[in-house]
């Protein structure tokens, strides 16, 4: 099981948690479905305050469109979402892309989130977004 969602341009933070205070070793895997939905339009000069947002965002590791990210959750820090130990990744869509994230083989009860660059904004979530057998 997957979920999947509709993003603009722009770059964002998914976050591997835990369901409850579940904890382990994870498969995160991003998918971009189809082609971009719409052409990039001329791109304009940034503003000091997406600069400064872009630089929130490096703080974090990278995940990007067909990649698998292999992490352990395990005496991570609490960083979005529930009271579980988690891992946030960032990644960029260039146009209006649909993205797929699934966390299909973790060793736990995953629970995954999509957040704004600033990780003010709770974008998706998703309980189950893997088919979780162990």
């Amino acid at each position: 099981m997957s979920f999947s969602c509709e993003l603009d341009a722009g770059t964002y933070i998914v976050g591997v948690d835990g369901w409850s205070s579940h904890e382990g070793q994870f498969v995160l895997e991003m998918m971009c479905v189809g082609e971009a939905l719409e052409a990039l339009e001329e791109e304009e000069p940034k503003l000091e305050e997406e600069q400064e947002l872009e630089a929130v965002a490096q703080r974090f590791l990278s995940v990007s469109c067909g990649e698998n990210v292999f992490g352990n959750t395990i005496n991570a820090a609490d960083i979005v979402g529930n009271i579980a130990a988690d891992h946030v990744y960032e990644f960029t869509v260039e146009q209006v892309t649909s993205v797929s994230f699934s966390s299909c083989d973790s060793e736990f009860d995953t629970y995954l989130h999509i957040f704004d660059i600033n990780l003010e904004e709770s974008l998706r979530s998703c309980d189950d977004c893997g088919d979780y057998s162990r």
